[in-house]
């Protein structure tokens, strides 16, 4: 065999040892994650511990109290006041904003025609807080810009919005506790007992 064709295979036997070296330290450094329940041992030994977590998505809720008794009327303005408290809850973070709509076909009493609940609210310009809307981010940051607004009930408009907040960035568990105030105009009707339902519907926006 010549000189020249034996220092070639001397090379590439070289070259091969090398490269399955390389191999085997890359499949080792490859199989050393093994847990870390058991002892590890010696300097830059390593072991994997798993983490496994959920962070949960919340919905929106709303809750209040089930029925309202609004004052009795005055006998010289015949307006009668009523305010109630409720809580919007939004576990879902992220930019979804919300809104209360409201919508009812009227309070009435034997031969008198239908009155509507006035919401005392303010819009985003401001005004007097009437209805005072409170944020309160159990994950703290900034659970965005309520909006108040001032609402008359009326059987032709389904779904008049009374509060809303546009929620930007707000971490997940926000909750909005809202004090709402209004009165109701019995002006030119009979005296009596007047009772009927008002609809609040919660809705993403």
């Amino acid at each position: 065999m010549s000189r020249i064709l034996q220092k070639w295979i001397t090379k590439l036997g070289a070259s091969l040892l090398l490269a399955s070296m390389v191999l085997t330290a890359f499949v080792g450094h490859a199989a050393f994650a093994a847990g870390c329940g058991t002892p590890i041992t010696g300097s830059g030994s390593s072991c994997t511990i798993t983490f496994v977590t959920f962070n949960p998505s919340g919905v929106l809720s709303y809750q209040s109290v089930s029925s309202l008794t609004v004052s009795n009327a005055d006998p010289m303005t015949h307006i009668g006041t009523f305010s109630f408290d409720s809580t919007v809850g939004d576990g879902r973070g992220g930019t979804a904003g919300w809104s209360l709509s409201a919508s009812t076909m009227g309070l009435t009493t034997t031969g008198g025609h239908p009155v509507f609940p006035h919401f005392n609210g303010r819009d985003s310009e401001g005004g007097a807080p009437a209805s005072i809307i409170t944020l309160n981010p159990l994950a703290g940051g900034n659970c965005g810009i309520p909006h108040l607004f001032s609402v008359t009930l009326d059987s032709t408009v389904p779904g008049s919005t009374f509060a809303s907040a546009d929620t930007g960035t707000a971490p997940i568990g926000c909750v909005y506790n809202i004090t709402t105030n209004g009165y109701i105009d019995f002006s030119g009707q009979p005296a009596g007992s007047y009772t009927g339902d008002v609809t609040i519907t919660l809705a993403s926006v």
